[in-house]
């Protein structure tokens, strides 16, 4: 019987479901950034990078075919961040030696 066939899944289906779920990461509020569902607040933190780039990662690792181009460019973003966010650590530690405040 045609009802016990398994319907069969459009070709690169999860993979546009995957990219809206990357663009959503990145740009609605709410949906990471700001633990249990809360809008991220305030200046980036090396928690609300790496919560974002852990669930672009995990999208990436679940998918079957190549990575669309707007979940590369959602990770490449959040690395940029995540190295400016590692550049101003940089900085602010090499202040804290200068004013002897590091140990």
């Amino acid at each position: 019987m045609a009802a016990d066939r398994p319907v069969p899944r459009r070709p690169y289906e999860g993979d546009h479901r995957r990219s809206h779920a990357a663009e959503r990461l990145l740009h609605e509020p709410g949906v990471a950034g700001g633990g249990r569902g809360a809008a991220p607040t305030g200046p980036e933190t090396l928690s609300t990078i790496t919560g974002t780039l852990t669930q672009l990662m995990t999208l990436l690792q679940g998918a079957e075919v190549t990575p669309t181009t707007q979940l590369v460019s959602a990770v490449a973003e959040r690395r940029v961040a995540l190295n400016k966010l590692l550049a101003q650590w940089t900085t602010l530690k090499a202040e804290a030696r200068k004013l002897n405040l590091a140990p």
